[in-house]
């Protein structure tokens, strides 16, 4: 029969043991959930943020040749200028672009004036912005940039931007958006 004394030595030792194995285990894995969930959010972050400034482009884009005689009036592979009227205040319609900088920062050109749609304070840059034309068939219209009579068939761009973040872990991280705009033709 066994001395009910307590517990020696080595057994405290061993018991200690398998508790900090345990819970070393347990702190690694809420330290694992932690950096996912931040990473998770951060990516949603940047998709919420891209689809906004490509659904701003797309918007714009939609209203190309409203209340003017032309529509486009450049079309190329990173960069689109249109004519619409926006303003009130404004007699006519006004000049429209977007295009990317070589520093990753979309501009949107309204008038005479250049804004930018993103900055590096979003977190991200644009590391591509692919515009490709179409006709009514939905045949592409190339080679870019567009020529005058090519640039009145035009009746839909695809939007297609690639975005590079730096994800919690290191290394970037890329996301690509698109977006397809559908431009009214002369007459409807």
């Amino acid at each position: 029969m066994r001395d009910m004394r307590g517990l020696t030595l080595v057994e405290l030792v061993v018991s200690a043991a398998l508790f900090g194995l345990v819970a070393a285990a347990g702190a690694a894995v809420v330290a694992s959930a932690v950096r996912l969930a931040a990473a998770g959010k951060r990516w949603s972050e940047v998709e919420h943020h891209a689809r906004a400034t490509l659904e701003r482009v797309a918007v714009l884009l939609r209203a190309a040749g409203y209340g003017a005689s032309e529509r486009i009036l450049l079309a190329d592979r990173s960069r689109v200028e249109f004519l619409a009227d926006f303003s009130e205040r404004i007699a006519g319609a006004e000049r429209h672009g977007f295009y990317l900088g070589s520093d990753g920062v979309l501009r949107e050109l309204w008038g005479n004036t250049v804004a930018p749609l993103t900055t590096e304070e979003d977190g991200f840059r644009i590391v591509s912005l692919e515009l490709a034309y179409f006709d009514r068939d939905g045949r592409e219209l190339a080679p870019v940039p567009l020529d005058a009579a090519q640039r009145r068939e035009v009746a839909r761009v695809r939007v297609r931007a690639t975005l590079q973040f730096r994800g919690h872990a290191s290394g970037w991280k890329y996301l690509v958006q698109e977006d397809h705009v559908t431009i009214r033709l002369a007459g409807e």
